[in-house]
């Protein structure tokens, strides 16, 4: 993309805020009915609460977030959301607020029913390593796992819960945020996933609204929508009375887990540094 077109789009979105016109903002098509229908309303609620008028636009493809990351960074995409590292920060303006309050470094996993059993004798983080996991393409997840000593599958998002079903990997690790709700949406062509009982992997991880560097304007208007949301009170009333955030303590019973903490070695020193006001204690009710 040349930079003359650059500097004409950098314009127009300038104008655009400046006299209070509509501006467009495209989003990732979601792959499902209930993927990302928080992400989708939290980017609905911190545009209202920006200083912009604007119009979402949905986009035409569902994307893998190698291919959202690239649409983004070639100015196709406006906004995206995703797990967070350094090489994301370092390609993107990243908002550095988390939009999941941290819960998505809290994972469980997705496993094939008869698996349980294999699960249930997991007593040492080593215990673990020995069974493999399944993870999206270029996901933070899967750097943050390999470190860890973790044996890490990547497939497309659509393909791992079929995948799963037929024996490829042992656990799909995911938000406990996310698990319930995504058997629940895939079980009726995968009959046997389940929730597994027992076990927590825990890390520091945030989910962040993520845009092009040469859209600068956005991710202001983007950043100051959101403080401007946990200013009045808006962003912990929608989190605190969203359906997937209620049924985290209600279906995962969490404080019951056997618990495995590791280091989120793809944390960024400026998102080490976040206020603790934006973080979730998964204790606190």
């Amino acid at each position: 993309m040349g930079l003359k077109f650059l500097s004409f789009l950098f314009l127009i979105t300038f104008l655009s805020l400046a006299q209070g016109q509509p501006v467009t903002v495209s989003y990732p098509r979601p792959a499902d009915n209930v993927r990302w229908s928080y992400q989708i309303d939290l980017l609905k609620l911190a545009l209202e609460h920006s200083e912009a008028e604007y119009r979402l636009v949905e986009s035409e493809l569902v994307m893998t977030q190698s291919r959202m990351v690239a649409e983004i960074r070639s100015d196709r995409l406006s906004v995206g959301w995703m797990g967070t590292s350094r090489e994301l920060e370092k390609n993107m303006i990243p908002i550095r607020i988390p939009l999941m309050r941290g819960l998505l470094g809290y994972r469980i996993c997705i496993i094939h029913a008869d698996n349980q059993p294999l699960f249930s004798a997991i007593r040492r983080l080593d215990d673990w390593r020995k069974i493999s996991i399944g993870q999206g393409l270029g996901w933070a997840d899967v750097g943050i796992l390999k470190d860890a000593g973790f044996d890490v599958y990547e497939a497309t998002y659509q393909s791992l819960f079929p995948m799963l079903e037929n024996g490829r990997f042992d656990c799909f690790l995911r938000g406990i945020n996310e698990a319930n709700a995504e058997v629940a949406e895939w079980k009726g062509a995968n009959p046997n996933l389940t929730v597994e009982d027992n076990l927590l992997l825990v890390y520091p991880f945030a989910m962040f609204f993520f845009v092009s560097k040469n859209n600068p304007l956005l991710a202001d208007q983007i950043e100051k929508g959101l403080e401007a949301a946990y200013a009045d009170g808006s962003f912990m009333q929608y989190f605190n009375n969203h359906p997937s955030i209620r049924r985290i303590l209600e279906d995962t019973h969490v404080a019951s887990r056997r618990r495995f903490d590791i280091d989120n070695s793809s944390l960024s020193e400026e998102t080490r540094l976040i206020p603790s006001v934006y973080w979730h204690d998964i204790e606190k009710p």
